[in-house]
């Protein structure tokens, strides 16, 4: 069973918080292919990482805080909440990119958003299959 440790929890959603900071502050500035070898599809690959690792963070952090105490609710709930808050992110990073990145030729690009989107549901069908085992 997963116990709450909310203090773990608690560090787990600032690392998280201080992850889409990073973000919303890298995509305002110029690319950063620059110092990235040229790979077919590796931008795509950075974007689901990065949103993969965000929506980890997000899931567990609060399954760790144990609130609500039920743990099956509190699954669901903190699935809920990260469909909403990382995929706000993922799509308004890319809308940062649009206006304040458009001086350094960033632009909208809804290949990103799925890729983001795709990061945050591998990430949350790891989190339940796992906290399925563990629940047991």
């Amino acid at each position: 069973m997963i116990k709450p440790r909310p203090q773990l929890g608690l560090v787990l959603l600032v690392l998280a918080g201080a992850s889409i900071a990073m973000l919303l502050l890298e995509g305002s500035g110029a690319p950063a292919e620059a110092g990235l070898p040229r790979v077919r599809g590796l931008d795509k690959l950075l974007h689901f990482g990065a949103h993969f690792w965000v929506a980890s963070l997000l899931f567990w952090g609060g399954l760790l805080l144990g609130r609500p105490v039920e743990f099956h609710r509190r699954r669901t709930l903190w699935t809920l909440l990260v469909l909403v808050l990382d995929a706000g992110a993922g799509i308004g990073i890319e809308l940062v990119q649009r206006h304040a990145g458009a001086s350094h030729g960033r632009v909208f690009d809804w290949k990103d958003v799925s890729a983001n989107l795709a990061g945050m549901v591998v990430a949350l069908g790891v989190g339940w299959a796992a906290s399925r085992c563990r629940a047991r």
